[in-house]
């Protein structure tokens, strides 16, 4: 077997193919350098020695306190914008404005410059460096240790290292403190990097998968043009849709047009799967079912899930611990025992050298602003949905300030809007209703839950309450209990109404007539935009034409949003007292 000579990676490519975790996504936007003051004190098992020392085979320290190698070091940089860092213990440490550091919120590992550091040190966030008992006792200090300034300073000399841990941190400072070091798929799937590359092993099997196949014939095209330079031996067998190598050793590649069509590979077992374009897959059913398949029957060859994608559904999102901004994320779980590792590394079109001089760049800035955010910012908190219904409306409210943090008023009622479900969920919006402006302050969603427990979750806010408005079917009679929804709400003190019966296209346009109304709680209606956002027409694979809304975890939510805009009318503050209704100027509108 050969290195491929047509194709060349990236840096953040490099990082993709030598990640070793269970889980990895690869894409979105991130610094690229990481370098730190010639003079940081590293700690070595030898003793203490300095950055400018360090050569590649020198042993240094990761994250647990365990020796690891230093693979390669980089030139020294000169006129780079540096920050001084403080710590809670007092150290101090000079690092340049690309270096990476890694934070904990929780169990999740956040991965970002010290420049962002820097920004979010001023948005208040609290910056806690990762701990280990290995860590403690080389500190020989029991405790937590956080970022407390990160200010800029005079430039200074910098380099970096590339360590040996799977985690690609290791140790800097007198006190140990942890520091960072499409195509990328159709190669990590090789396993060249492994001691006994994985297409070398005949049992090994890998699956690449997109939403289409006129996607998936893109990527057969690529491999028809890499593959032979690397296994002369390999052909790709058209009709399997499949390369066979010498080894008899076998990359597949299907797509998935909807969600049941990964039902395919029910009973199959693979040692490495790779979705491209994990963005297209409106929910995260095909890439939880494709983990189940993957097992190794030879210890040769550990099971690996690998995806990528530009920002993209939230549930990518939740999955990965991605933030907002597409900072570099590590999320573990404990999952009986054993420790499931998933990690984001993101990229930008920066990384990308290949594409200098080709015009690329000024094609994405006069992209629409959120196709720009995304691809050149790589931000997560904006996204297209093939067939969206409310994205137009979610991106105005964005950018005309309409979702920020909104109290609750005293002055004025507070209604409730609901959705029924069980098995589904039910989801219930809390608005209020002002003199020219309609504010969604909280929203609640949950299954498998009574109207008791609903009524109880209401009643402990203890707001100004106004109205309940169910569905048209909240008049019908349960069978088993015999009574309604709104008899059972009723009997419980609440006023309800009943939302008129109309049609979903009439619905729709209600609520797209009342979007320039509505502002949303940041906080507490977050959930209830990201529907909205996703809230989406089926798209006809033959036509690519919008038809009816699809059916799925988003639509009850965007139901109870669409009987909003039926009802927004009726909605009244004139019950809250007797004689004349003052509305408080919010500045809402």
């Amino acid at each position: 077997m050969t290195n491929p000579k047509s194709w060349s990676p990236t840096e953040k490519q490099e990082y993709f193919l030598a990640a070793v975790e269970d889980e990895v996504l690869f894409g979105g936007a991130a610094g690229g350098g990481k370098a730190l003051d010639l003079a940081t004190p590293i700690a070595t098992p030898d003793g203490w020695r300095t950055m400018v020392d360090l050569q590649p085979g020198d042993d240094v320290f990761d994250e647990h306190g365990q020796p690891c190698k230093v693979l390669a070091i980089s030139e020294v940089m000169h006129d780079r914008p540096c920050y001084e860092l403080t710590f809670s213990d007092g150290s101090k440490i000079v690092a340049d404005a690309e270096h990476l550091w890694v934070t904990l919120e929780g169990n999740i590992q956040y991965v970002r410059t010290t420049q962002q550091l820097s920004n979010a040190l001023i948005w208040g966030e609290a910056l806690t460096l990762p701990n280990s008992p290995g860590l403690e006792t080389l500190r020989g200090v029991v405790g937590d240790v956080t970022i407390t300034a990160v200010v800029p300073c005079e430039s200074r000399p910098v380099k970096c290292i590339k360590v040996s841990s799977k985690s690609h941190l290791y140790l800097a400072g007198t006190t140990y403190l942890p520091t960072h070091n499409s195509d990328a798929l159709i190669m990590d799937v090789l396993g060249l990097g492994e001691e006994e590359p994985s297409i070398s092993i005949p049992r090994f099997r890998g699956l690449l998968i997109r939403k289409t196949f006129p996607q998936l014939r893109e990527i057969i095209d690529r491999t028809r043009i890499i593959y032979p330079l690397i296994d002369p031996g390999a052909t790709y067998r058209e009709a399997d849709k499949e390369w066979l190598f010498t080894s008899g050793a076998k990359i597949i590649f299907g797509f998935c047009e909807r969600d049941p069509d990964v039902l395919q590979y029910q009973g199959a077992e693979f040692q490495w799967i790779g979705i491209d374009e994990l963005g297209h897959f409106a929910t995260p059913y095909v890439y939880d079912y494709l983990t189940s398949r993957l097992r190794s029957p030879d210890k040769r060859l550990s099971a690996k899930m690998r995806a990528s994608c530009n920002p993209g559904p939230k549930w990518i999102m939740e999955k990965f611990g991605i933030k907002k901004d597409g900072a570099d994320s590590m999320v573990t779980l404990n999952v009986n025992g054993r420790f499931i590792h998933r990690r984001f590394i993101s990229s930008k079109l920066s990384d990308n050298n290949h594409l200098d001089g080709t015009g690329y760049l000024e094609r994405l800035m006069m992209l629409p602003d959120v196709e720009r955010q995304q691809l050149l910012e790589g931000r997560w908190d904006v996204y297209n949905v093939p067939g969206a219904i409310y994205k137009d409306q979610i991106d105005e409210s964005r950018s005309n300030g309409r979702i920020r943090p909104l109290p609750y008023d005293p002055m004025l009622r507070v209604h409730a809007i609901w959705d029924l479900g069980w098995n589904d969920k039910t989801s219930i919006i809390l608005v209020q209703k002002g003199a020219s402006d309609v504010r969604i302050i909280d929203y609640i969603e949950e299954s498998h839950k009574t109207l008791d427990y609903y009524s109880t979750l209401l009643r402990e806010r203890k707001w100004n309450w106004g109205e309940m408005w169910l569905p048209h079917d909240g008049e019908t009679r349960n069978l088993q209990t015999g009574r309604s929804a709104k008899e059972v709400l009723d009997s419980q003190g609440w006023n309800v109404r009943i939302t008129p019966k109309l049609d979903i296209e009439s619905g729709i346009r209600a609520a797209r007539m009342m979007f320039g109304q509505v502002y949303f709680d940041a906080d507490k209606a977050d959930v209830l935009v990201d529907h909205l956002y996703n809230y989406r027409r089926a798209i006809n694979a033959q036509t690519g034409e919008a038809t009816a809304p699809v059916h799925d975890n988003h639509s009850h939510a965007a139901d109870a949003f669409r009987y909003l805009g039926v009802c927004v009318g009726s909605l009244t503050n004139s019950e809250w007292s007797k004689g004349a209704l003052n509305y408080a100027n919010m500045n809402y509108a």
